[in-house]
This record gives C-alpha cells, sequence and structure tokens, in this order.
C-alpha cells in the first residue's frame, strides 16, 4: 500500500534536487574532517540554520504557504510561484557551500542538546544533497504516483484559501501553470539528452488523464477551489467572483497549455522505449543507493537493506506460522476481517483514535483537523490515503484525504487507514513534534519520510488492539500486511539495483505466493520502474521503528514513556535515533 506523505508534497522546484530536498532527505555519511571551530559555536550555528531555511525556501516560494503561513512574501513576488528548471543548479550548490562554511565553524560540544540533533541532522541533509548534485538526473517526472505532475496537482487542490489574499495568490500559482509545464518538457529533453527518456508507460498512463485535465465541467482544480473557498472569510458574491475568474483562466490559459503539453507527450509516444530498472543506466546504481538512503535514513546499503528486509519477513513468516497451528480459525479469519462496522463516519472514527490516543500517548493542546474524500481526478490506484502537515505557525490546519476507491467497503482499511493518517500516526506524530520538539523553522525540512511512515504503519498495528480484534487475528492481519510491503521493498531494490526482469521477480515471488499472472506481474514492473523506491519508507521505516521500540521497552519503561521518548527523536533519521536511544546515548 502506498500512501503520500505530507512533507513530500510541499516540492521545491529547481526540479532536480526537488527528489532529494523534498523527502527531508538525510545523510550518506557522518562526521567528515571539518575546520577548527570558531568561538562563537552557537551563533554560526543559528545563522547556517537560518541560511539553510530561507535559501531551501526560496527555491520555490509557494513552500511558505504549506510550512509557515504568516510570512510577508513580497520579496519573492517576481519569482516564478511554482519554481523553476535548472541544469546546474548553480543556486542550491552555492547555498549548500554557504552553509557548510558556517557549520565549519561550530564546534558541537558547545551546542545544546537538541541543537546538536539540528546540527547532524543539517549536515546529513546537505551531505546527501551535495552527494545527488553529482548523479545523472534520474527524477521520475512522469511519476504516476511520485511524479512532479502528480505533486502539482497535490500542491494546487490542497492551498487552503483564509482570506482574499490567499484566493489572489492561488490564483496566481494556478496561472503558473503553463510556464510549468514548458519546464516539465524542458526537464524530460534534458533527461533525453542523458539517455533518460520517458517511457511508453509512463506516457501512456499520464495520457489517459487528457481529458479530465482540459474540460472544465468537473474540473479538478476548480472544484478544490470552491471547496477551499468554504473555509475563507469571503462572502458568497466574492466567491462566486473568484470561481469565475478560475474558470476563465482554466478556459483562456491553461486548457491550451495542456493540450500543447499533451500533444508534445503524444509525440514522444512512437519512440518511447519499455520500462527499465535504475541500474540499466549509467551510475544508476549509485543513484538508486542515494534514494534509498534519503528514502529510509538507515545508512544500510542497498545490499544491506535487501538482506535486513529478508530476515524480517522471515521472522514474520516464522510467526505466522506459528500463530497458524496453534490458532487457525483465529487466523483464518483476518482474511474477512470487519473492525467496527458500525462506524463508518471517517470523522467520527479519526475522534475515537485522537481520544483513545490522549489516553495512553503524551498530551497535546488541541489541534483541529479536516478529513474529506478524494475527488475522482485525483484517485491514484495504489494510494489509499495522505496527510498534509500544516505550518508550523498554523497547526490547526491537518488535512487528511482518503481514496474512497481504494477503501470502497473495507471497514478493516478504513480503520488502519485512519490511525496511519491521523491519530496516532501522521497528524499526531506532527503536532507532538511541533508543540514540543520544535525549535528552528529549519527542522520543518529535515525530517526523515522513512521514521514517519515507518511509525504510521507501527500504529496500524496499535489501532487492531485499541479495536479489541481478537490478539491473534489482529496479529495475523498486521504480520501479513508487512510481509507484502517488506516483498514489494525487496522486489524494488532487485528490479532498480539488482537488475531484475520478470522472470527473477517471479521466480523470487513463487516461494511465497506461487506462480503470479505475468500481466499483473508485468504492471507491478512497470510501478517499481516508473516509481523507484515507493515502497521502502514503509517496509524499511516500520521494521526500523518496530526494533527501535522493542529496544525501548526491553528498558523496562511504560508504554507511555516508550512512546514520549521515541516521538521526542523522531523527526531525525534512523541511524541518529539509534544513536541517541541504543547506542550510547548521544554524540
Amino acid at each position: 500500500r502506498s500512501r503520500l506523505p505530507g512533507k513530500e508534497n510541499h516540492f521545491m522546484k529547481n526540479m532536480r534536487a526537488a527528489a532529494s530536498i523534498l523527502s527531508g532527505a538525510l545523510a550518506l555519511s557522518c562526521f567528515t574532517a571539518w575546520a577548527a571551530p570558531e568561538p562563537d559555536s552557537h551563533a554560526f550555528f543559528e545563522e547556517a540554520a537560518k541560511e539553510l531555511y530561507e535559501g531551501v525556501m526560496a527555491i520555490s516560494p509557494i513552500n511558505y504557504h504549506y510550512i509557515e503561513y504568516y510570512r510577508d512574501l513580497s520579496a519573492a513576488e517576481d519569482a516564478a510561484p511554482l519554481g523553476a528548471f535548472s541544469e546546474e543548479n548553480e543556486e542550491l550548490e552555492m547555498l549548500l557551500a554557504s552553509v557548510v562554511e558556517k557549520l565549519d565553524q561550530v564546534s558541537a560540544k558547545d551546542l545544546s542538546a537538541h541543537e546538536r540533533q539540528v546540527y547532524y541532522a543539517m549536515r546529513d541533509f546537505i551531505d546527501q544533497n551535495f552527494s545527488s548534485l553529482s548523479l545523472p538526473d534520474y527524477y521520475p517526472t512522469l511519476g504516476p504516483i511520485g511524479g512532479i505532475l502528480t505533486d502539482c496537482d497535490t500542491l494546487i487542490t490542497e492551498y487552503y484559501i483564509l482570506n482574499s489574499g490567499d484566493a489572489e495568490s492561488c490564483l496566481k500559482i494556478i496561472a503558473d501553470v503553463p510556464r510549468f509545464l514548458q519546464d516539465i518538457l524542458l526537464e524530460i529533453r534534458y533527461q533525453e539528452s542523458i539517455g533518460f527518456a520517458p517511457t511508453a508507460y509512463a506516457l501512456t498512463d499520464l495520457l489517459k488523464k487528457r481529458e479530465s485535465y482540459v474540460t472544465l465541467k468537473d474540473h479538478v482544480y476548480l472544484e478544490a477551489f470552491r471547496a477551499n473557498l468554504e473555509d475563507s472569510d469571503l462572502d458568497e458574491e466574492q466567491k462566486a467572483e473568484y470561481c469565475s475568474r478560475l474558470e476563465k483562466l482554466l478556459t483562456d490559459e491553461l486548457f491550451p497549455a495542456w493540450n500543447q503539453f499533451f500533444d508534445e507527450l503524444a509525440a514522444m509516444l512512437p519512440e518511447a522505449g519499455e520500462c527499465r530498472g535504475l541500474c540499466s543506466y549509467e551510475r544508476g546504481k549509485e543513484y538508486y543507493a542515494g534514494l534509498l538512503e534519503a528514502k529510509t535514513g538507515t545508512g544500510m546499503t542497498p545490499e544491506e537493506t535487501f538482506d535486513y528486509l529478508e530476515r524480517c519477513v522471515e521472522a514474520d513468516m516464522n510467526a505466522l506460522s506459528k500463530i497458524y497451528s496453534l490458532y487457525p480459525e483465529e487466523s483464518d479469519a483476518a482474511f474477512d476481517l470487519e473492525v467496527h462496522p458500525e462506524m463508518t463516519d471517517a470523522r467520527e472514527i479519526a475522534d475515537w483514535f485522537r481520544d483513545k490516543t490522549l489516553d495512553i500517548f503524551p498530551v497535546i493542546d488541541h489541534t483541529d483537523y479536516i478529513i474529506s474524500y478524494l475527488p475522482k481526478a485525483l484517485q491514484i490506484d495504489g494510494n489509499i490515503a495522505y496527510y498534509m502537515s500544516p505550518p508550523f505557525d498554523l497547526l490547526d490546519r491537518n488535512v487528511i484525504r482518503v481514496n474512497g476507491s481504494a477503501v470502497d467497503d473495507d471497514s478493516a482499511l478504513l480503520w488502519t487507514t485512519l490511525a496511519h493518517e491521523g491519530f496516532p500516526g501522521h497528524l499526531y506524530q506532527t503536532q507532538f513534534f511541533m508543540q514540543n520538539v520544535l525549535e528552528y523553522p529549519v527542522e520543518t525540512l529535515l525530517g526523515s519520510i522513512g521514521v514517519s511512515e515507518g511509525w504510521a504503519s507501527y500504529c496500524e498495528g496499535l489501532s487492531l488492539e485499541w479495536a479489541e480484534v481478537n490478539e491473534y487475528t489482529a496479529k495475523v492481519y498486521t504480520i501479513n500486511d508487512n510481509i507484502s510491503m517488506a516483498i514489494n521493498g525487496l522486489l524494488d531494490i532487485g528490479v532498480n539495483y539488482m537488475g531484475w526482469d520478470l522472470k527473477d521477480m517471479s521466480r523470487y515471488l513463487y516461494d511465497y505466493y506461487g506462480a503470479m499472472d505475468q500481466e499483473a506481474l508485468q504492471d507491478f514492473y512497470n510501478t517499481l520502474t516508473s516509481d523507484p523506491g515507493i515502497f521502502l519508507p514503509y517496509c524499511v521505516g516500520y521494521y526500523q521503528v518496530r526494533d527501535i521500540i522493542d529496544n525501548l521497552r526491553d528498558q523496562n519503561l511504560s508504554d507511555g514513556k516508550v512512546y514520549e521518548t521515541f516521538l521526542k527523536y523522531s523527526n531525525l533519521p534512523v541511524w541518529l535515533i539509534r544513536k541517541y536511544l541504543i547506542s550510547d546515548g548521544g554524540i
């Protein structure tokens, strides 16, 4: 199962930098030899933290709306709202070098404990991004799940509107889409020049959506804009006027731009090739290794990650076998599981989780949230739901979107999904961090998607315990789910790093599932190659978080203390959390 995490939707463009920066990419390496520190480490640290935050945010001013709402953006009025394509990334490289120069003047021992955490996370972030700048641009521009156009759609449809200023800004951003589409084509042409052309699968998948982009009736931008206006302080006449302006903007400017864009994509189709794993491209294995680290933050190589996941799957398979042998009826019940089928309203379920979470977990201040179902045009296969985190200065703006076609009438899936996205998952973790941990704005850019998704996946299992589902039925349901995701991750590494083809995939899957339908296998191969690494934060993140929490339990801490201890460090990459909580208690 794939969910779009909120932080990854706040992409910044410069397109080639987007994949590593926005995922909260963290270090491939740790501590290098740095220059001798100057006396005032704290001042240099604060300057570096501010410069990194301001510089990254300025790459695409739209990011402020999602991370720091009450911000004067008059200085950025001339910047392209959605960012601009650059082949060389000089702006990003100069920014990172300048920040490193300041960090080199810092002695970590002179900082507070929290500042040291931020300091090492910044070093990680910078190392990872410097590494990405030296690699070819294999960003999946047209990826159906994680591509740049999908991200753009999410940013526009989730653009919350509280007043006329927000409405004007949203229209300005939408008006930037025609230029942005040309930048996407520039990116594609650049990638073609280095041998990384769009595949027939990616082009065909996107061309199927053409009609939805160029038809005014039920247009997703217009419907989302109308819905977002309902949260504003505008009167009905003003709302109608803004909607009329958007209709004209769509008809006069965006529809012609999209038609031209799709015409150019269609022209590429006859020469488009088949899907291939990243390792088939020059330095593709290096790119994938960096991508894996950005998605997981463990410090493990792809080979080590593969071995780790296989060990986890083997242990879980043994646990399943034991449960089946002792409790066969309870185990079979996991495959037709209903969880409180009388509770079908998403808000009701989310509120139930909130109350239960605050009974067990550390209490946080009240926060509001919006839950709704995605319009059909934004329902992506494989994406069950996503959570949009709030700006740190507007904490009540939490948004959970559910793909109704994915959850359908599956009460267990709806139940675990809302625990994943809301309480005690993403929403609670984000609020705990912002209310109890956050000191420097730059920390909002440093979060680890592997830890975030790992924690939210861990909470799915907790949700079944709280629902008082039979212990063994719940264990079988959870273990099966995690094994499935881990196998997806293993196949991702196999295809994109080890060079597996369909026969290799089929042989590997045979031991788990027997003979596989070849058409379904081809579809999944296409998914893995079109959106590399999409499963890694969930499977690797889950097992890593579970390992850390189990270790904390071994220290004879209460449940509440275990969760509080973990959450205090959960905005750091896995390797750094392990250093603090498992290794020797500090660095």
